[in-house]
């Protein structure tokens, strides 16, 4: 996968999701290692930290905003050292335990490819079951660890108290109606949106006729989440990759000696 495009699929990392591997008080050794990979290669203060230490110096927004602008250029030995360990992991491995991980740990890949550095290879089954038997233990032990160090807590609020609707700007139609939580930002909107529409492309939230931010949260843009409306434009990234190909495909027919 092109750095690009895997930049562009960093988009579609969840915040909340993210934010709870970050917070949690025990991860599978391949997501640490993931992002002691990824505290190396920004530098971060705390790449020799054991972990929750470790993930406790990370904000899901700002890391995937730090990865979209990073540019190795004058660094590159650096940064393929910083790399290659990280691609000793298969995000079929990673992919058994985080989504959001296993997009970071592809734009990992994609960067050290695209400056020659190390592969990764395809995990076998085995590397899969055993990655799975890791997270299966790990998310089995959180409940009695959080019991343990809370057992005070007060019973969480509903994730999701309110209601969003979603509006195609083309259609005017509603095309989905979601619980809405303040603390969203429209990536996490856009997840659940992609999950109704049940494709991959770029989408873009409006409040009338604001253009949203996609990493400040609902309430910063004074979002209405108890029962309010957002009208999305969306980009289907097929449509886009066949439209491309068929403009290349009347030039070629044009002047075909030009390729």
């Amino acid at each position: 996968m092109a750095v690009a495009k895997a930049s562009q699929q960093l988009d579609f990392v969840a915040s909340k999701d993210l934010e709870q591997v970050l917070s949690s008080a025990q991860v599978p050794s391949y997501a640490e290692k993931l992002f002691r990979g990824l505290a190396a290669l920004l530098r971060t203060p705390a790449a020799a930290s054991a972990w929750p230490a470790l993930g406790a110096e990370f904000r899901a927004a700002q890391l995937v905003l730090e990865l979209q602008s990073f540019q190795p250029q004058g660094d590159e030995e650096r940064v393929k050292e910083a790399l290659q360990e990280l691609c000793t992991v298969s995000p079929k491995c990673m992919k058994v335990y985080s989504t959001a991980c296993t997009l970071l740990l592809e734009w990992c890949h994609a960067l050290s490819a695209s400056l020659g550095g190390a592969v990764c290879g395809d995990a076998s089954a085995e590397e899969v079951a055993a990655a799975r038997a890791e997270a299966q233990e790990i998310r089995a032990a959180a409940p009695a660890a959080e019991k343990k160090a809370a057992p005070e807590k007060a019973a969480p609020k509903a994730e999701e108290p309110g209601q969003l609707v979603l509006r195609s700007m083309v259609s005017g139609e509603v095309v989905a109606t979601i619980g809405a939580n303040p603390k969203w930002t429209c990536n996490d909107v856009r997840a659940r949106l992609l999950t109704v529409l049940d494709k991959m492309g770029q989408v873009h939230f409006f409040k009338a006729d604001q253009k949203l931010d996609n990493y400040k949260t609902l309430a910063a843009q004074e979002v209405d989440t108890e029962n309010g409306e957002l009208s999305f434009s969306f980009v289907d990234w097929l449509q886009v990759d066949l439209s491309l190909w068929r403009i290349r495909a009347f030039y070629w027919c044009q002047c075909p000696q030009s390729y």
